[in-house]
């Protein structure tokens, strides 16, 4: 019952603040790691008293933060997104143990390329954030386009 009060409070608290509030902002930046590996990050920045949950967390729990990449024949993922290291601890708003973190997260995610052509990587996250009154569900999920050019150079920085 709590976590359906929690959630229509949000829902009211969205339509009446939905221009003021937004706890977690993004910024993209990506590094090329090999001649044909390159590292997107993902970087949360995150509001005081505010929380952004995992990726690892329970079912009965909140949304956990998912990154969707549009599929491409320019590149594959290499394995999963990687997050730094989270706060573990009950929940008082879902009364369980969950993953969060505070202030700032970092996400990796490697993609293999397949195609020497430039390209884009798209794609949208989903996250929810939370206080100890409320949760924030934005109402666009916020989109990354990654463009990869690859470093012809690169081989002869070695």
């Amino acid at each position: 019952m709590k976590k359906i009060l929690v959630i229509l409070f949000s829902i009211f608290s969205l339509t009446s603040y939905s221009q003021i509030l937004e706890p977690v902002s993004w910024e993209f930046s990506q590094k090329q790691i090999t001649e044909d590996i390159v590292e997107l990050k993902f970087q949360a920045n995150i509001e005081d008293h505010w929380k952004l949950y995992s990726q690892f967390i329970s079912s009965d729990g909140p949304t956990p933060t998912y990154f969707d990449f549009e599929q491409s024949n320019f590149y594959q993922k290499v394995g999963t997104t990687k997050e730094s290291e989270s706060i573990q601890s009950f929940d008082p708003v879902w009364e369980i143990s969950l993953n969060y973190f505070e202030n700032k997260a970092t996400f990796k995610q490697q993609i293999k390329i397949l195609k020497k052509d430039p390209f884009s990587v798209k794609g949208v996250i989903d996250y929810i954030a939370c206080d100890s009154v409320q949760c924030f569900f934005p109402l666009f999920l916020p989109e990354f386009d990654f463009n990869i050019k690859l470093r012809k150079d690169f081989a002869n920085e070695k």
